[in-house]
């Protein structure tokens, strides 16, 4: 019945098939409503072409397993795979022979797995693995998921596969109109009401051709599934229910431990229609039917239930420690929720399966009154690696402070040490950079005595990083030089990576070699497995290939950093990478980009210092615009600067403040944050020498050595035509545009204001006309004509868009809805428009638009 209305789709499906079969592996991607009929159009599929087809299935548990369905298609895959799922292997390991398994130009594969919206991430990252991967392919590998429950992480890989060769999409709709009717056809059922009332929704459809009718279709499905319940005896409703509380796939003989069910029972309980039978598993018709048996059952015989399930998993020797503990969970069995939360958290943190661990060290933890002081110790270590990684740094703090407590009440030096040099880490990332470097020094003097070990190259590798970042150079490279000899004596490839990285940042604030070095750290990091420490040599080669200038080079390794970072869920270095390459884009002149790019990070849940970056960015980009919110944004980066005690941080942000003040005419208090850095001058990288050199020139007539032969050497040395000629040879057009802006030369003065008018930045524009002013120049440019503003150089199509809708009269939240996009960037793209059409109001926006004929009506 549901496959009226999907012959187009299995005849896209057996397509994708033949152009696997013949070499080029498809990656299909099947989205549709619950119940729209996604499995059975698999099914119908498989029924069609001839293939070796494996299923896996995303169970809907509230932490899933991790990597669950490359569990369950291991053994029809490969049997070397089978053998490392049951091993316990690495998930590099698991990820590559499953690549392997698909790739035997053997027997054509097709492999499923079902249900995405549940997964977890280990499992969407293998999804990723493959996807990017399947063109490659003699298989097809078809991922089903629910389109109205697309969490963040899906949304982001499906979107990661846009435009792939080797992705298809099939987008199962409800059941036309027509469709529904024609079904109703000798029925009872009015066919018209029937589509209204369903929606066209496969299985509410089709179960309501079988129960009746009533005008809320979910409560007439459960009633019709109720009551087929109902005529259960009492020992077949229990097998009912226990197979609804295991899942939608139900292992036979799990089923039949737990119930203690004889044959003809379990036979009653099929014979009632809502579970059907395969050759090694029960399974339930639809997750709704199950859904609806499970919503159904009482608390008291619930947790009897539950007990049933866990004592027969412990007594069958369950290996699957998430599945145990959900169970123990939900029968309230403290012990064991305590016992397999712990080893099920740590299998999925091993598997980079990071929000799964969490949440099962945090479901231990509501449990601590079991564990003694040590174990709780152990399990704050545990919660707070993880919490780190996913970038809920309060929560890291806050385990890691009780963690160092119980340490030292125990009398255990060594992970008490540890427990503070992870402590310390976190600290500094929380932009509580004089905390963090005291607790560093702290771990390594307590480490110290403790003689040759681990813990102690962790505490001097960081310790190394932080005196870098401190601008203390010199000092960094002598510990980090004692860090990578202790690292390489112990085989510790991320220590070992950690040392050799910082190192090379100091060399870049020496002015000495430092590239062979950070390219060796992300090579032992990659070798190593070290895949925190390979994202940060990603994100410090970039900002070194920046600090020297070549910005397209640094570009293409964010952009593998990005790749690697969320491959490996290193959510925290990908929020860093993404902050940096916003960065990039506002350097770049392509501010649009930029903002949409920086609202990113701050939408996520991101360590302060990664917000840092993206304030930074919208702050000066706002600021230049003639928004007023620019300058509160970077005020708050420059507070943020001041937190981490970091000299490059707060070089960064006082040159970013100046040239707000400086924007808004405040030239005492641009002044004024000048002096405050200069005197940090020596211990920068050159990048931040060069913007301090140059503002320092503007502002207060210093002429401070930078050591460089960038642009801005020529403007300190009186030679703004040609500063302004390199900044534009390095695609950096506001730059180009500042080197002209504290000319003395008028016209050099209109050209900055053009340069400025033409990337809409009004402000900076409006600040070079003061200067002309004062200076007593004829001839001031006033702010361009509308129509001039609106023309290919001004106006986006974006920005057209917005303006269209303005005249429309619709609120800043309307556009946002019309367009899709979040309420910030629709304030972005107003302040953009008004710069543009140089006009200080939406009124007078559309006034001047329509004057110039320039609107887009939406």
């Amino acid at each position: 019945m549901t496959l009226l209305e999907r012959e187009s789709h299995l005849a896209a499906l057996g397509e994708y098939a033949a152009e696997a079969r013949g070499g080029s592996g498809r990656l299909v991607l099947v989205a549709g409503e619950a119940g729209a009929g996604k499995t059975s159009l698999i099914e119908e599929a498989q029924k069609r072409i001839p293939a070796a087809w494996a299923w896996g299935v995303c169970d809907g548990l509230s932490t899933p397993r991790p990597l669950g369905p490359l569990r369950d298609l291991a053994p029809k895959l490969d049997g070397h795979l089978a053998g490392l799922a049951r091993s316990g292997a690495a998930r590099d390991d698991l990820f590559q022979a499953t690549l392997d398994a698909l790739g035997t130009r053997g027997e054509f594969r097709v492999v499923v797995i079902e249900d995405a919206h549940w997964a977890d991430d280990a499992t969407l990252d293998l999804v990723r693995f493959l996807g990017r991967r399947m063109r490659d392919l003699h298989a097809l590998l078809i991922v089903s998921y629910r389109d109205d429950e697309l969490g963040a992480r899906l949304r982001r890989v499906l979107g990661g596969f846009a435009g792939g060769r080797g992705i298809r999409r099939i987008d199962v709709p409800p059941l036309s109109s027509a469709a529904v009717e024609k079904l109703a056809e000798g029925t009872e059922v009015d066919g018209a009401e029937l589509s209204r009332t369903t929606g066209g929704n496969p299985f509410f459809v089709a179960a309501m051709l079988h129960g009746g009718q009533g005008d809320d279709p979910p409560s007439a499905v459960r009633d019709l599934v109720l009551s087929r319940a109902a005529t259960l005896s009492a020992q077949a409703r229990d097998v009912l229910d226990t197979a609804a509380l295991i899942g939608r796939v139900v292992d036979v003989s799990l089923l039949q431990s737990a119930t203690d069910a004889s044959a003809s029972t379990l036979d009653d309980a099929l014979a009632c229609g809502l579970l059907r039978t395969t050759p090694v598993a029960i399974r339930f018709g639809h997750e709704l039917t199950r859904v609806i048996v499970d919503r159904a059952i009482a608390p008291h015989r619930r947790v009897s239930l539950e007990r049933a399930i866990l004592k027969a998993l412990l007594e069958g020797g369950s290996t699957d420690s998430s599945v145990v503990a959900a169970h123990a969970v939900a029968a309230a069995d403290d012990a064991a929720i305590i016992e397999y939360a712990v080893r099920a958290g740590a299998e999925a943190a091993a598997l980079g399966s990071h929000r799964e661990a969490l949440a099962q060290y945090e479901q231990a933890w509501r449990h601590r009154r079991l564990l003694d002081e040590r174990e709780r110790a152990l399990l704050l270590d545990a919660f707070g690696a993880e919490a780190v990684v996913v970038d809920r740094g309060p929560e890291a703090i806050a385990a890691l402070e009780e963690a160092v407590t119980l340490w030292h009440r125990q009398g255990d030096a060594l992970r008490e040490g540890d427990a503070m040099t992870r402590l310390a880490h976190v600290l500094t990332r929380s932009a509580r950079g004089a905390e963090g470097s005291a607790m560093a020094e702290a771990a390594c003097a307590l480490l110290e005595p403790l003689g040759p070990s681990a813990e102690r190259a962790r505490a001097l590798a960081l310790l190394t990083g932080l005196r870098m970042q401190q601008g203390r150079a010199a000092e960094a490279i002598e510990v980090g030089e004692r860090a990578a000899a202790l690292a390489a004596r112990l085989d510790l490839p991320d220590v070992l990576a950690d040392a050799l990285d910082s190192m090379a940042c100091a060399q870049i604030v020496l002015g000495a070699e430092w590239e062979p070095q950070m390219r060796r750290a992300l090579s032992v990091a990659v070798a190593g497995g070290a895949h925190g420490q390979a994202a940060r040599a990603f994100s410090n080669l970039a900002f070194g290939l920046c600090d020297q200038l070549r910005v397209d080079e640094a570009v293409v390794t964010l952009e593998e950093g990005t790749i690697y970072c969320e491959a490996h869920d290193d959510r925290t270095t990908a929020m860093c990478l993404r902050g940096m390459h916003a960065e990039s884009l506002e350097t770049k002149g392509e501010w649009d980009a930029a903002l949409v790019v920086a609202e990113g990070v701050l939408s996520a849940a991101a360590t302060e210092l990664n917000r840092y970056g993206s304030l930074e960015v919208i702050g000066k980009i706002l600021a230049r615009r003639g928004d007023l919110q620019g300058a509160q944004l970077l005020e708050r980066s420059l507070q943020l600067a001041r937190d981490t005690a970091q000299p490059q941080y707060l070089a960064q942000s006082c040159v970013s403040s100046a040239e707000g003040r400086w924007l808004a005419g405040d030239l005492d208090g641009a002044r004024t944050l000048m002096a405050e850095v200069v005197p940090l001058f020596a211990q920068l990288v050159p990048s931040h020498r060069r913007s301090i050199a140059v503002w320092a020139h503007r502002l207060l007539g210093l002429t401070l050595e930078a050591a460089t032969t960038a642009p801005s050497e020529f403007e300190c040395a009186g030679d703004p035509v040609a500063a302004a000629a390199g900044w534009d040879a390095l695609g950096q057009p506001y730059e180009a545009g500042l080197a002209l802006a504290f000319a003395d030369d008028p016209d050099l003065l209109r050209e900055a204001i053009a340069r400025f008018e033409r990337l809409g930045a009004r402000s900076s524009a409006d600040a070079v006309r003061r200067r002309m002013r004062e200076q007593g120049h004829r001839g001031i440019p006033v702010g361009a004509r509308a129509v001039t503003r609106a023309n290919g150089a001004g106006l986006t199509a974006r920005e057209q868009e917005v303006l269209g809708l303005l005249a429309a009269s619709l609120s800043n939240e309307e556009i946002a809805q019309r367009l899709v996009i979040s309420h910030r960037t629709v304030d972005h793209h107003v302040s953009a428009v008004l710069a543009k059409l140089g006009v200080d109001s939406r009124a007078r926006a559309v006034t001047a638009a329509r004057e110039a004929g320039l609107l887009v009506v939406a």
